[in-house]
């Protein structure tokens, strides 16, 4: 029984899923992971562009920099919150297990590119629009940009 307990404690502790942040006794360490979240959405035939990239800079302070065609970069400090709300949707959309999806068979030319990279420690993931995303992600880009552009617009004071 003893034994039991121990090998119990000892698993609990050392396995834990860094990736669940809700729920009683779920606990996450930020500085095990460099987090990166960038949204792109151009090219096409009238080659303009806007993109957000979310960093978490080694003094955990998180920004999100917004990048339109012909503009100049601004970058915002936002609130840690942002992160969170991007792990839910990877979480509930079951993105993490989307490595090797498989490519649309029907290619536009000259169609605009939409994409998210993300990463997690050291994976790193991009996903665009030829990919073929399950139902279960369906809006998953547009909900990956709803969060950037709120959390950008909105800012830390």
């Amino acid at each position: 029984v003893i034994a039991g307990v121990v090998i119990m404690c000892f698993f609990f502790k050392f396995n834990k899923d860094l990736f669940m942040l809700d729920g009683p006794g779920m606990e996450y360490d930020m500085t095990q992971e460099i987090f990166y979240c960038s949204y792109y959405n151009g090219g096409g035939m009238e080659n303009t562009h806007i993109s957000y990239e979310l960093k978490v800079d080694e003094n955990q302070v998180v920004t999100i920099t917004y990048e339109k065609h012909d503009e100049e970069p601004i970058t915002r400090t936002v609130s840690y919150d942002a992160i969170d709300e991007i792990r839910a949707i990877y979480r509930v959309t079951g993105a993490m297990d989307w490595f090797d999806l498989p490519v649309d068979e029907v290619t536009v030319e000259d169609a605009p590119i939409q994409s998210v990279t993300i990463k997690f420690r050291d994976e790193i993931m991009r996903i665009d629009n030829t990919h073929v995303i399950p139902k279960a992600g369906e809006g998953f880009m547009l909900k990956i940009y709803n969060v950037l552009k709120t959390y950008y617009d909105q800012g830390v004071e």
